[in-house]
């Protein structure tokens, strides 16, 4: 046992001494072997450093408690430590101005461990604590000091505690470690040092022994148990294992992960107490493979050259490897997935087995399944018979057609016929015999085999209906109303040898049954006569039909030549038809009408003629018909019709300008000709069509004369008028189209030409259009070029002037849009055009604008937020986030002629940075079992990520390939321009390790692995003999010696 520790209270100061200009680089080292140096004491140049702040490091609790000692476990309890700031050191002969200046100060922790065996001393680092000095100085006039703005203070409190495993015989020296540094670039590194031995008491010794080995599967359980000799410690035997093969609880039931051979190894530990030590035994075991079970779901109903599903299933945990099914039977087949075919029928006569194959941990599994193969059926398809019906023939037959047909596979069996309807058909192979009309219902049956059931019954049916009796007439007479003729039908053999009568049911004629017509009225196909020839028991009734027209009688007209023969033309003058026309008797019954045969001469209306024009006009007498009578002939007489004048008027005369057109109109009195109208002029100042439409040459005053003309006919003569107008000036219009392009960009004083130009219609005066600006501000116009001047909208105007026969035109107008002139970036590029990602890096961009002035500016793609962002002129400095793509945006705006560039994007690829890694090692040789500290520093800004721990590696990655992995992936701990892992580590037996490590990178350092492995030599254990311990004055002369609580202090002027 070790009794409490009381530690030495005391006050460190730390503080720089150095007065006046320092040309050089003052240095502070340690005495102590292992221990970091604390770097330089550089100041900036050119300043007289007079005043720097002192910072008291005090162990305000004064002791660090140690605990008792069992199986080289040592608890430090925490130790409490408070920085205090204390005033400046001042020189008052000189007095420096401190603008700025900030203090930072980091405490650590340190344990020295003197090994026994070898007497080297180790460090191992603890924790750290950093404070940060929150007064900022800034000097409000140049006499002020920094005695007179810091006043002391507290910066804070570290608490730290350490748990560590301690050999027997070694030493302990417990070491603070603080470096106080400011913006000025001082920096002093001062200690405080707590130091004690360390004794083991002897223990006894505690032995265990290992029952028999259960047997263990893959994912089957066993227990271990161990025992041990009286009398122990009394505490319980808990069970672990390093192995990936098995895992334990700490109660002894072992688990199988992995098959093998003596690949579990388990390690039983008794804890010790005060006076028995920890006692442990190990018992190796062998995982076997696990049995894979498997069990078929329910059995398909398979047939003969049917198909069914079997289905397996493996029992959880399994291989994982596919179940596949095969057979030995010959009755049914089955693939590597299950789908069974029959083949032949029987009883449990095809038997399936499934397999799912062995792996390193699991044996073959099977099992099997047997089936039932029943017989398949057999499908008859027996079609509609075609035709479906035949007429009674004696004894006549026919073939069954389409036949009947069974779908394969089947029996092979030959489909056979027979009747079901004896009294009406007999059926021999495929031919039918008629034996009387009726239905004849065919049977079509296919008998079965050892693989095929008998087919169902298929049936169709066939109609046998009475023989026909055909009838044909002869030719049909001709029969007039009263009057008579005959008609005759024959019968086709065989017959029912019955007479043949004849009816009729029409009421325009009348027929004897021996064929005598009679007619009645007249009417085409109007007497129907029906013939007769009566059946038998297989002879239907025949019969004909024949249809007659009778005939309608003729009527005559008598018309006597007319009296006067002649009348003189007066316009719809009348006169009455005498002597009238007569009809022959008997007749229709019916008045005779008049009608005109020369419609253009005269009109007939009863018995009164309306004489229409000059000639013969001839009158037609006809007498209609009736139902029985056909129309009389038509007869004809004629009357001579025999000479008018025609008045013309103008209407209003039209407004006609040259080159222009209007429209005279005159009418004719009526009666008239019925001519049209026509129109001339012999004027040279206009010109007219003939329908009166008039067309001005030259201007003036009643200088055209137009003469309208009636043409005469053989009734009236011809008619003439004429009407005199003044020809007036003509409009000129002008076409001024839409302008092509509609729209120009701005270019000082920059021009551009009309186009299309205004065009004037013709015919037109012949003077020149000509153009202006309506939009002075904005463009001018000389000939058809216009001039920009300003943006905005051009107004062009079109004129042009009259002559004798045109007035001026009217203006018009068009606009072009003078649009801001474009700009665009180019030569967009990054200097260097592919960085290497650096903390904090930055690259420039530069890019070429437009005319308007304007700077390019430059930002950041939403998308490239994590990777970059810009700053600096115009954004034109990038600093580099990540590695990656950082995609750059470039804009130039524009001003009052400039539209704003199309935005330019330029995509900058930022490498990962490489890094290198370097291991060291503490002790730099050791013991079998002797804890090893392995410390991998990784270069960077620094890099985060993890870093893996190899052994005799043959190629150093992640997966340490041909060695074993000390450590894997241990969280980088961020440095200033490096990270570290440690890996803490043992080895059980002696010789050299090759050492290595592998670090994976992370988004912004590429992986790397060690370019040298570090050899590590691990002798066999030193016997170890338990120290003296030290007295009070032998452990202060050792700090002395190890330089824990003095410093050397070198700096030059």
């Amino acid at each position: 046992m070790l009794p409490g520790f009381s530690a030495r209270a005391q006050s460190v100061f730390l503080s720089s001494m150095g007065v006046g200009d320092v040309k050089k680089a003052a240095t502070l080292t340690t005495q102590t072997a292992g221990f970091p140096s604390s770097g330089a004491l550089m100041p900036v140049s050119g300043y007289s450093q007079t005043a720097v702040p002192v910072i008291q490091l005090e162990a305000s609790n004064g002791k660090a408690y140690f605990g008792n000692v069992y199986g080289g476990v040592l608890q430090v309890m925490p130790v409490a430590m408070t920085f205090t700031k204390m005033n400046a050191i001042i020189n008052p002969q000189n007095t420096q101005i401190l603008i700025g200046v900030r203090l930072t100060v980091t405490a650590q922790l340190y344990r020295f461990q003197r090994q026994g065996g070898s007497g080297q001393l180790v460090a191992v680092p603890g924790a750290a604590c950093t404070f940060v000095d929150a007064s900022t100085l800034q000097a409000p006039n140049p006499t002020q000091t920094y005695e007179n703005i810091v006043p002391p203070g507290e910066l804070g409190v570290c608490s730290a505690a350490f748990s560590a495993t301690i050999p027997a015989g070694d030493s302990l020296i417990w070491l603070i470690s603080m470096t106080a540094s400011s913006t000025i670039g001082a920096s002093l590194t001062q200690s405080l040092s707590i130091d004690a031995s360390i004794s083991l008491a002897t223990l006894a010794a505690q032995t265990l022994t290992f029952g028999v080995a259960p047997m263990v599967t893959v994912n089957g359980i066993g227990s271990v148990n161990a025992t041990s000799a009286t009398p122990n410690s009394g505490n319980a035997i808990a069970y672990s294992t390093n192995s990936t093969d098995c895992s334990v609880t700490s109660a002894g039931v072992v688990t199988g992960i992995n098959a093998g051979t003596n690949n579990c190894v388990i390690v039983a530990t008794q804890t010790g107490d005060a006076n028995y030590a920890t006692g442990t035994a190990t018992q190796t075991l062998s995982i076997g493979q696990a049995v894979q079970t498997l069990a078929f779901g329910v059995a398909p109903t398979l047939v003969v050259n049917g198909t069914g599903t079997v289905r397996a299933t493996s029992a959880s945990p399994n291989s994982s490897n596919a179940i596949t099914y095969s057979t030995s039977s010959t009755d049914c087949s089955v693939t590597s997935a299950g789908v069974v075919t029959g083949i032949n029928a029987g009883t449990n006569n095809c038997v399936v087995v499934a397999t799912q194959a062995s792996n390193t941990n699991y044996a073959q599994g099977t099992a099997t399944q047997i089936l039932s193969i029943g017989k398949a059926n057999q499908t008859i398809a027996f079609p509609a018979q075609s035709p479906l019906s035949h007429a009674f023939a004696s004894n006549g037959t026919f073939v069954i057609a389409p036949p009947a047909t069974s779908a394969t596979p089947n029996s092979g069996n030959a489909i056979a016929y027979s009747s079901l309807t004896g009294s009406v058909c007999s059926v021999s192979g495929t031919t039918v015999t008629m034996l009387g009309a009726g239905t004849c219902t065919i049977a079509a049956d296919q008998a079965g085999n050892a693989n095929y059931d008998a087919a169902a019954t298929v049936m169709q049916s066939v109609a046998i209906g009475t023989a026909a009796q055909t009838l044909s007439f002869g030719a049909a007479p001709a029969v007039m109303v009263n009057g008579t003729g005959s008609v005759s039908a024959t019968s086709a053999n065989p017959n029912s040898g019955n007479p043949i009568t004849y009816s009729t049911s029409s009421s325009d004629c009348s027929v004897t049954s021996t064929g005598v017509v009679t007619g009645i009225n007249a009417g085409t196909n109007n007497c129907a006569v029906l013939a007769t020839q009566a059946g038998n028991t297989n002879y239907a009734q025949g019969a004909a039909m024949q249809t007659l027209s009778i005939g309608k009688a003729n009527q005559t007209i008598a018309f006597p030549a007319q009296s006067p023969p002649s009348h003189a033309f007066a316009s719809n003058g009348t006169f009455v038809i005498a002597p009238p026309a007569t009809s022959a008797t008997p007749n229709s019954g019916n008045t005779i009408a008049y009608s005109s045969l020369t419609g253009s001469v005269c009109s007939v209306s009863g018995t009164t003629l309306t004489m229409l024009n000059v000639g013969t006009c001839t009158i037609a007498a006809d007498q209609s018909g009736n139902a029985n009578y056909n129309a009389a002939a038509t007869v004809t007489q004629s009357v001579a019709i025999g000479l008018a004048a025609q008045t013309l008027s103008f209407g209003a005369a039209p407004v006609v300008v040259v080159n222009g057109t209007g429209s005279v109109s005159a009418t004719s009195a009526s009666p008239n000709s019925g001519n049209p109208i026509t129109y001339s002029t012999s004027s040279s100042d206009c010109s007219v069509t003939s329908t009166g439409v008039v067309s001005g040459i030259n201007a003036g005053t009643n200088n055209c004369s137009v003469v309208a003309t009636q043409a005469g006919n053989k009734n009236y003569a011809q008619g003439t008028a004429t009407q005199t107008l003044n020809i007036g000036k003509a409009n000129q219009t002008i076409v001024f189209p839409t302008q092509n392009p509609a729209s120009h960009a701005f270019v000082p004083n920059g021009s551009f030409a009309i186009n299309p130009p205004a065009t004037s219609a013709t015919p037109n005066s012949g003077n020149a259009i000509t153009y202006s600006s309506l939009t002075g501000s904005v463009c001018s116009v000389s000939g058809t070029a216009l001039t920009m001047l300003n943006v905005g909208a051009c107004t062009i105007a079109a004129d042009q002037a009259d002559n004798a026969n045109y007035n001026a035109a009217a203006q018009v107008v068009q606009n072009v849009a003078i649009g801001l002139a474009s700009q665009s970036i180019s030569s967009f590029v990054a200097a260097p055009a592919s960085p290497t990602f650096a903390a904090e890096g930055t690259f420039t961009v530069s890019a070429s604008g437009g005319g308007s002035g304007n700077p390019v500016t430059f930002s950041i793609a939403t998308a490239s937020a994590g990777v970059c962002s810009a700053g600096g002129t115009n954004g034109a400095t990038i600093t580099m986030l990540g590695a990656g793509t950082c995609t750059l945006l470039a804009n130039q705006a524009g001003n009052t002629r400039y539209a704003a560039a199309t935005q330019a994007t330029l995509a900058v690829t930022i490498a990962r940075k490489t890094t290198t890694i370097t291991l060291a090692a503490a002790p730099t040789a050791a013991q079998v079992g002797q804890t090893i500290t392995i410390t991998a520093t990784v270069t960077g800004d620094p890099p985060t990520g993890t870093v893996t721990f190899c052994n005799n590696a043959t190629t150093i990655d992640a997966n340490c390939t041909g060695g074993t992995r000390l450590c894997s992936a241990v969280q980088l701990v961020p440095g200033t321009t490096s990270s570290t892992a440690v890996c803490t580590t043992s080895f059980a037996v002696q010789g050299t390790q090759m050492l290595s490590g592998f670090y994976a990178g992370d988004a912004n350092f590429t992986a790397t692995a060690t370019t040298q492995m570090l050899a590590l030599a691990v002798e066999a254990q030193t016997p170890v003999v338990p120290a003296p311990a030290l007295t009070r004055y032998a452990l202060a002369l050792l700090s002395l010696l190890l330089g824990l609580v003095g410093w050397t202090r070198r700096y030059s002027k």
